[in-house]
């Protein structure tokens, strides 16, 4: 399964044939014979901005945040012990009065 970072296009949405169609209706829409640029420049940038814009608007970004896949109980209890080590070295480090 393929990590999913917010911010990103949440492509797997296309997978849907009715927000495929919408999102192809945006795009072609952007990008009708009345928004005719003159230099190549003015075109990238109108067809870039049209795949944006459509993009966000009928797919959206994803909502979830990088999940770690990998963290699991063993990997909590782990983290646990390693935190209450930390904790009690501290505690001894500053109970003996060293600054």
């Amino acid at each position: 399964m393929q990590k999913k970072f917010k911010g990103e296009i949440d492509c797997d949405k296309l997978k849907n044939d009715k927000i495929k169609q919408e999102y192809i209706k945006n795009v072609e829409n952007c990008l009708n014979p009345g928004n005719s640029e003159e230099n190549l420049e003015d075109k990238w940038k109108l067809i870039k901005n049209s795949i944006c814009n459509a993009a966000n608007t009928v797919i959206g970004k994803v909502t979830r945040s990088q999940t770690m896949y990998w963290f699991d109980e063993e990997c909590a209890i782990a983290n646990e012990k390693k935190n209450a080590a930390y904790k009690y070295m501290i505690q001894a480090y500053t109970s003996l009065g060293v600054s």
